[in-house]
């Protein structure tokens, strides 16, 4: 396989065999989240003018896009990640232009195939080429505008190169966190957070988090070239990061604890979990996406219910769009207690937090105004794969407290069933590698793999 890292538009006009054409911020991050939101055609365009033209001819048609950075004037959506993904697009055809990706897919006239190339995917991509076995890929990373090379994009060829030779970058998180110094730090000036905000950059990087690749078709309907969905099984790339037994956690980046052998990454991630036994003073129930609101504000309930836990704290302050409307994860969580028979002056609601780290600060800040600094009986509720972290950080992060673990029942969290889809193994493979990290800087106890 040969493989060849090109770049900007004359590196598209160029790119021969299967090539992947490299946009991570944001048009093929966005692309992305749009599929994962299930719109049902993406149609890349260079053009604004023609994007208006179809949608006079197609009234439901979705337009988004920009130009430098800001979003098209008339169109729906800009080209942020942020903006659209808590957007349902079912059933949505979405016209999409930008200054660079788009750009690319258009200059690649010799191609034999075009892929969306970006970080969330970029094992899916490196996994479907794998197999695929094409004598030629082309990887296009075509930075600013089409014009000039960027950090994020040339770390994206690299990093789907380095899958393809089966020698994972040992130092991807690191060049990730420096893209903040550099071609990402537009992301984290205040000024230009209404074109740039700081989410948009937390979603472009969060690696190997879709299990689909992006694959350029003729649309049969009206013979336009669009965007389809091709669900991809990452386990063909059979990468794998050797493990001394007996070794910390600590000792390993963050990118090879993702390519632990499932063993490890179980027993990692999911520890010797107990039941546990007797009364509580507080539970602090933790946030997440909708899907798991639900089965953590039932496991705090049942506390409640038994006649273990007088307290709950349900924390969260992002917002997601839940069966109660565009609401924070606290907010969705407290409708949940009350509905399952929690007294809302049993509920403490802490309304701010969007990490997990957060989740403890202002969770200390909530016991606190209820018991001071006196020494409490805490259970920490959240899902089965998020435990370990989150009681390490609460031990680290709510010192007057007894920690303890208590998890929430959800599909697939289970030790045995962890790596049973595609969407569980990437929560296993995620969560491991925050883990190492988090045990490296400190931020919880070390352990032993």
């Amino acid at each position: 396989m040969d493989i060849r890292i090109l770049h900007l538009v004359d590196g598209a006009k160029e790119a021969k065999g299967t090539t992947v054409i490299i946009d991570v911020f944001r048009a093929f991050t966005v692309e992305t989240y749009l599929m994962r939101n299930h719109a049902a055609k993406i149609i890349p365009v260079s053009g604004v003018d023609f994007a208006f033209d179809y949608r006079e001819k197609h009234p439901d048609a979705i337009l988004c896009g920009e130009r430098k950075g800001i979003i098209v004037d008339g169109f729906d959506y800009g080209n942020s990640p942020s903006q659209i993904e808590n957007v349902d697009f079912t059933g949505k055809t979405v016209i999409h232009t930008t200054s660079a990706g788009t750009q690319g897919i258009a200059n690649a006239v010799h191609a034999d195939e075009i892929i969306g190339g970006n970080l969330v995917a970029a094992k899916a991509i490196a996994a479907y080429i794998k197999k695929k076995n094409p004598e030629v890929v082309s990887l296009v990373c075509m930075g600013l505008a089409g014009g000039r090379m960027t950090d994020e994009d040339e770390l994206c060829g690299a990093y789907i190169k380095s899958l393809l030779e089966g020698k994972p970058l040992p130092d991807l998180y690191e060049r990730i966190m420096k893209l903040k110094e550099t071609d990402g730090a537009k992301f984290f000036e205040e000024k230009r957070q209404a074109v740039f905000p700081k989410r948009d950059f937390r979603l472009c990087t969060d690696v190997n988090s879709c299990n689909f690749i992006l694959r350029l078709k003729k649309d049969p309907e009206t013979g336009l070239n669009c965007m389809e969905r091709v669900d991809v099984d990452c386990s063909v790339l059979d990468i794998e990061t050797p493990v001394v037994p007996g070794s910390m956690a600590s000792t390993y980046t963050r990118g090879q604890a993702e390519n632990f052998p499932r063993d490890i990454l179980t027993k990692a991630v999911y520890g010797n979990y107990q039941a546990p036994e007797g009364d509580f003073d507080a539970a602090l129930l933790l946030g997440g996406k909708p899907h798991v609101l639900y089965a953590r504000a039932k496991a705090a309930a049942e506390l409640y219910l038994q006649g273990k836990c007088p307290l709950i704290i349900p924390t969260g302050g992002v917002k997601w769009q839940t069966e109660f409307g565009f609401c924070t994860e606290c907010e969705a969580m407290t409708r949940y207690l009350v509905q399952l028979g929690v007294p809302m002056e049993h509920i403490l609601q802490e309304n701010q937090a969007t990490t997990t780290i957060e989740n403890m600060t202002f969770g200390q800040k909530c016991l606190q105004s209820r018991f001071g600094n006196s020494p409490i009986r805490l259970a920490i509720v959240t899902s089965y794969s998020h435990l370990r972290r989150s009681v390490g950080l609460a031990k680290r992060n709510i010192p007057q407290a007894d920690c303890v673990p208590v998890r929430s029942v959800e599909p697939f969290d289970t030790p045995e069933e962890c790596f049973s889809d595609y969407a569980a193994e990437f929560r296993t493979r995620r969560e491991c590698r925050l883990l190492c990290h988090y045990a490296a800087k400190d931020l919880i106890d070390d352990f032993t793999l």
